[in-house]
C-alpha cells in the first residue's frame, strides 16, 4: 500500500472516529438537558407552556443554564466538521 494512501485513510478514519465522539457528546448532553427541563415543567406544573421560574435559590435552574451553555458549545464543536456527505 502506497504511504500516502495509508496517511489519507487513517485521517478519515480520525476523522470519522472524531465525529462519532462529537455526536455522542451532543447526544448526552441533550438528553441532560431535557432531563433538567422536564424537572423544571414538573415543578411549574406546566408540560406545554413557557417554564418561567422565579426561584432564584434553585439548583435545578442553574445546572440547566449551566448545561445549555454546555449544550451550545457542543453544537459549535459539531458545526466545524460541516454537513457530511454521505
Amino acid at each position: 500500500m502506497h504511504n500516502g494512501m495509508l496517511l489519507s485513510l487513517n485521517f478519515g478514519i480520525t476523522n470519522y472516529y472524531l465525529l462519532c465522539c462529537r455526536v455522542t457528546n451532543v447526544n448526552i448532553i441533550e438528553r441532560h438537558f431535557s432531563r433538567l427541563w422536564t424537572e423544571c415543567q414538573n415543578c411549574a406544573k406546566t408540560m406545554h407552556d413557557k417554564v418561567n421560574c422565579s426561584a432564584r435559590d434553585c439548583p435545578i435552574y442553574y445546572m440547566r443554564e449551566k448545561v445549555r451553555g454546555d449544550l451550545r458549545e457542543a453544537h459549535s464543536a459539531l458545526e466545524r466538521f460541516g454537513v457530511p456527505s454521505w
